[in-house]
This record gives C-alpha cells, structure tokens and sequence, in this order.
C-alpha cells in the first residue's frame, strides 16, 4: 500500500510539472501561473521547513513567516475540494495572461484544458482517501499583485503540499 502511494504522488507530481511547464508555454511571459507540489510520505512537512530557508531576499526569513505568512494560516474542512478551487483560482489567471487566446475561447478546447486540470483533483483525492487529513492554506501577498498560495495536506506521518503561484510583474 505504501508503494502504491508513493507511486501515486510520483505521478502526480510529473502531471504538475508537466502543467508548469504547459502554464510557461503559454504565459505571455510577463505575468507567469506557476504549479508545484512537495510530499513526504515518511513524516509531515512542517512549517518551518517550508517557509524558511536561504534566499537572496526576506521571503525565506523566519521573521516574513512570523509576520507575513503565519497570519494568513486557515484550516480548510475539504482539501479535495479547496484544491480544485486553487487550481480554478491558477486557471483563471493564464487565461486572463497568455499567448494563445484559441485555447479559452474554443468550447472543446477549454473542457480539455479543464479535464487535464481535473486530473490532479482526482490524483489527490486518490491518495488521500484513507487520510485522517489534516489541512492548511497560506498565502503570500507580494504587495504587487502577486499571489501565492500553498495548500498543505497533513496525516500523522505524511504530507503533500501545493503551491500555486499568480504573478503580476
């Protein structure tokens, strides 16, 4: 069983990388969506290794966790579900940012888009189904209309965490 799943957020995590990259091809290169996804099925990740570490800014200090990111902590009741908004959320910014407009405003082409995005719902509800979940949101707000938001699932020993980032440059 533990195999099964670490198989599952393998494939989960090459069809988010795989969207990231579709996400840099048809950004307008200025204003970028990004998708990631971290797991550690032998121990939770925690807070502190998620938001602090070295950077050639503030964003990865202790203090910008304190002060900036720990505030915006929530708990979410249905992960599956808050997951599938952030990814709307994600969605919604590309399509007001691209290069290739025929892909929102083709009918068919769009469900399409939205069925390969359903996929991580599915994934993640697949792998989680048997969780004693426990679950946050965070965001970072860069003061310039840059979003990012991290959605972390929990059980005793596991963790998968999503971060989706929506940049205004």
């Amino acid at each position: 069983m533990k195999e099964k799943k670490k198989i599952i957020c393998e494939v989960l995590k090459n069809s988010i990388t795989m969207i990231d990259y579709f996400y840099e091809i048809i950004s307008d290169g200025y204003n970028p969506a990004k998708l990631d996804f971290k797991f550690n099925l032998e121990s939770q990740l925690s807070e502190e290794e998620i938001f602090i570490y070295d950077s050639p800014n503030w964003i990865g200090t202790k203090e910008f966790f304190q002060k900036s990111i720990l505030p915006t902590k929530r708990k979410v009741e249905n992960p599956v579900k808050h997951l599938t908004e952030l990814i709307d959320w994600n969605k919604r910014h590309i399509e007001s940012f691209n290069s290739f407009p025929d892909i929102f405003s083709t009918q068919y082409r769009n469900a399409e888009f939205s069925e390969m995005l359903q996929i991580i719902s599915n994934q993640t509800n697949q792998l989680i189904q048997d969780w004693n979940t426990e679950s946050f949101e965070y965001i970072i707000d860069s003061k310039d209309g840059s979003y990012r938001k991290f959605l972390l699932i929990s059980d005793k020993f596991k963790s998968i965490l999503f971060e989706f980032g929506n940049y205004i440059h």
